[in-house]
């Protein structure tokens, strides 16, 4: 379906949404699409809620940035069931979101089914997951032939990277 696929990974706030504009300006001459995936809430948005009534979701705000943590590993149904629920979400999401894709586009994926794979990892504690039948699924949603860009850092200090 797609030729020029770009996907660009990393811990959050490393700059890869920066990167990815400056990469856009730099293409002038080809179109562009955009896609920003990541743990989609359509199906899976009761249980979120259930799971924030009863403690397994809880929020915290360190200097004016909210950070939430799930701890779905505490209950076996929820870490068993929300896993099925995201991808189904995913799959949905995917589908509106593939709509906006010519084919002659450069596509920018900032956040994808690998992101949202391995926040469901950290979530249940299934670090496994990607050799279970959930987690294939989730990998083969991403599209062959597309370019890889890692960003990692090795300090994060005071909310800066050094």
């Amino acid at each position: 379906m797609m030729n020029n696929t770009i996907y660009i990974a990393g811990p959050d706030g490393i700059g890869k949404t920066t990167f990815l504009h400056c990469i856009k300006d730099t293409i002038k001459d080809k179109k562009t699409c955009h896609i920003w995936i990541r743990s989609p809430k359509i199906i899976s948005k009761p249980l979120m809620a259930l799971c924030r009534l009863v403690g397994l979701t809880q929020y915290k705000t360190i200097d004016g940035i909210k950070y939430g943590s799930h701890n779905f590993y505490k209950s076996t149904v929820v870490s068993w069931l929300f896993p099925i629920f995201q991808l189904l979400d995913f799959k949905i999401k995917w589908l509106f979101e593939k709509r906006k894709i010519n084919k002659t586009d450069v596509v920018f994926f900032d956040r994808f089914s690998l992101d949202t794979l391995a926040d469901l990892m950290v979530d249940t504690h299934k670090m496994d997951m990607h050799k279970s039948w959930i987690g294939k699924q989730f990998i083969t949603l991403f599209p062959w032939n597309t370019i890889t860009l890692t960003f990692h850092t090795h300090h994060l200090r005071n909310n800066h990277l050094t």
